[in-house]
């Protein structure tokens, strides 16, 4: 048996309107934080991603020069970050070191195996 829609709504018809007015601003505010665009970089990602790199080439995964141009890698697209308001994924698409930046940092997240991901690593970016 379905409850009535009065029934349903009965909680909200003894509230006042000063509070359904703060619960309506309060719903607004998630809904706004919910849309608002997410940066696909961040300082947390890079730092992360930059742990990882340090431990590899510490356990001989990567060697010096692969280490370096990775590193290079990582740092272009920290530079090319600074010119942006908002880490979108348009601003990311349109900018090459943005790009290999991110999709070094999924790769990171997305391969928990050390070896697999230096050897990918290496293949996709650490070439010279």
């Amino acid at each position: 048996m379905q409850p009535s829609p009065t029934a349903a709504s009965a909680p909200l018809a003894h509230t006042d309107s000063a509070t359904l007015v703060a619960m309506l601003k309060d719903l607004e505010g998630k809904v706004e934080q919910m849309s608002a665009p997410r940066d696909l970089i961040c300082d947390v990602d890079s730092v992360r991603l930059c742990t990882r790199l340090e431990a590899l080439h510490a356990a001989t995964l990567l060697s010096d020069d692969e280490f370096g141009r990775l590193e290079d890698c990582v740092a272009d697209g920290i530079e090319a970050t600074a010119d942006c308001d908002a880490l979108t994924r348009e601003a990311v698409q349109s900018s090459p070191a943005m790009g290999r930046l991110h999709k070094l940092i999924v790769l990171s997240e997305k391969m928990p195996q050390d070896a697999m991901f230096a050897r990918q690593a290496r293949r996709k970016f650490g070439s010279a």
